[in-house]
This record gives structure tokens, C-alpha cells and sequence, in this order.
């Protein structure tokens, strides 16, 4: 048993994806449950809240600071409710995106194993600081000198962009182990802080754990 589960981990570790995305990960997903897929809200025995924060490259003094807080409960056995927030920002708040969402999940016992089936609903908050943007012409390297010239753009930036966005997640667990596939950006929004129309790319992830 104990060759098979370390075949299976072996695989997994072998296999290559190519991700592209701006969305930020924490790297103990077992403490971000409701940020991993909304179908793990109400999968405690009560309620639960949690608190994640990421802090890159401190000492730089152009953080990449991630901040989530979670709430989750159990309704009547099968349903689950959820509530999420999050703020992350680059380098001083020069380009930050605040989240808030609202999670719903269904739960069905099929004998040793559940199965949720989690829905979420987003908003997001985007804002560009464009006076703290740098641009190469500012940038005299020989000198090492920075100059504070006025910039001129061929567009009308939009330093705040809003816009809704759906995500669903299916979670199939036991006591011992849990699968699940997590779908975001559902929606497709238009991102782009221009008058261009960029659609974000719909993100999916595969999920598993196994208790040994």
C-alpha cells in the first residue's frame, strides 16, 4: 500500500502544467480552504474563520503583500455558507485588487465519501496609482538618476476598474482523502484599465490529498 501511495505522489510531482495567471496562491492551501474552492465552505463540523497574509520581498521596499480572511458554516447538515475578502497589492499600492465574495456549497453523502458541489460569486476592485508608475525614459541608468518628467498616454487610463465574476468548484472527500476541481473567472471579464477589451482567461486547478 505504502509503494502504490508513493507511485501516485511520484506521478503527480512529475507532471507538468503551464499556468499563466496573476492571481495570487498561498502555499498552505489546507489553511486557505475557502480560497482553494467554495465548495469547502460549511465541510467543518461548525463554524471556522481564517486569516492568511503572504509578504514578498520585504527588504526591497516594494512589497507584494497578499492579505484573505475567510468565514464559513454548516446549515442544516447539507448546505454550507461562506464569505471571503482579500486585498492584494504590488510594489506600495502602485496596482492593488481588492475581492469580495460570497460562497454557497451543497453537500451529498454518497456512503464513506461527501460530495460538494460549491458556487461563488466575486467583485472586484482594481486600482492603478499611475503617478508612481516609472517608465523607461525617466530612467537615466548611466547616471543612476531618476527623473520626475510628466507623462503623456495615447488613451484615457481608468485607474479603477469594477466588475463581477462568477467561480464553481467540485469536492469529493473522506475522512482519509479529498479530490476536487476548482473553475474561477467564469464570467470572462473585461480587465483592461484602457478602452482595449481584454477578457480575463478562465483558471482551473486540480486539487488532492491523501491522509496516510
Amino acid at each position: 500500500m505504502k509503494l502504490i501511495q508513493y507511485i501516485i505522489l511520484i506521478i503527480l510531482m512529475s507532471a507538468s502544467f503551464a499556468g499563466f495567471s496573476q492571481d495570487p496562491q498561498f502555499s498552505q492551501s489546507y489553511n486557505a480552504t475557502q480560497f482553494v474552492g467554495p465548495s469547502f465552505a460549511g465541510t467543518s463540523e461548525g463554524g471556522r474563520a481564517m486569516f492568511n497574509n503572504r509578504w514578498h520581498f520585504p527588504l526591497t521596499g516594494l512589497a507584494y503583500t497578499t492579505y484573505s480572511g475567510s468565514i464559513d458554516w454548516v446549515y442544516k447538515e447539507k448546505s454550507g455558507f461562506g464569505f471571503l475578502v482579500q486585498l492584494d497589492e504590488q510594489s506600495n499600492f502602485r496596482f492593488a485588487t481588492a475581492l469580495t465574495a460570497g460562497q454557497y456549497a451543497f453537500n451529498i453523502p454518497l456512503g464513506l465519501f461527501n460530495l460538494s458541489l460549491g458556487l461563488q460569486g466575486s467583485f472586484y476592485r482594481q486600482q492603478y496609482n499611475y503617478n508612481k508608475l516609472l517608465f523607461p525614459d525617466q530612467i537615466d541608468y548611466k547616471a543612476d538618476i531618476i527623473y520626475d518628467t510628466p507623462q503623456f498616454f495615447d488613451y484615457t487610463p481608468m485607474p479603477v476598474k469594477m466588475y463581477f465574476d462568477a467561480a464553481s468548484s467540485i469536492l469529493l472527500y473522506s475522512k482519509q482523502m479529498m479530490i476536487g476541481v476548482f473553475g474561477d473567472h467564469l464570467t470572462r471579464p473585461n480587465i483592461s484599465h484602457t478602452e482595449r477589451n481584454i477578457r480575463e482567461p478562465i483558471k482551473t486547478s486540480l486539487f488532492l490529498a491523501y491522509k496516510y
